[in-house]
């Protein structure tokens, strides 16, 4: 199984980081390679499906909501973007003073092409540095 971790500081409240991400939907108001995204159910076991503005089609299972620890946890279980199989992602919402948050992106996967690992691995972490922005930069134009 491979990994990238990307892990960034951003200047906004953990508080407010943390609401935007366990809803779990809204993914196109702060994460640019997102068009829509459509939430079926709440908290663990809700499913979604996020478009991209390519036309690709991300089907997602929310599998933890951790709101003490600040953890979210999906799946993707369908996706036609990379050369991936048995995505996992994890977020870590820490906060770092009142205004400072440490956001950590996680992703787990397997390649079904091992020649793409680096190219799957610089992919995956600029789209999360730009999802990471997308959400401090949204929450300090609020």
């Amino acid at each position: 199984m491979k990994s990238v971790v990307t892990t960034m500081t951003i200047n906004a409240p953990s508080e407010k980081v943390w609401d935007l991400i366990a809803k779990g939907d809204g993914l196109e108001k702060w994460f640019s390679a997102i068009e829509s995204c459509e939430l079926s159910g709440s908290g663990a076991g809700a499913k979604r499906i996020c478009k991209t503005f390519q036309g690709n089609v991300l089907k997602e299972t929310i599998l933890t909501v951790d709101k003490v620890a600040k953890v979210f946890q999906y799946s993707i279980d369908e996706q036609d973007m990379l050369p991936t199989k048995d995505i996992i992602g994890t977020i870590h919402v820490t906060p770092l003073s009142a205004t400072q948050t440490n956001f950590t992106w996680l992703a787990n996967y397997n390649l079904l092409d091992e020649s793409m690992e680096q190219a799957v691995a610089v992919g995956l972490d600029q789209l999360y540095q730009g999802g990471i922005k997308g959400i401090e930069e949204l929450l300090n134009n609020k």
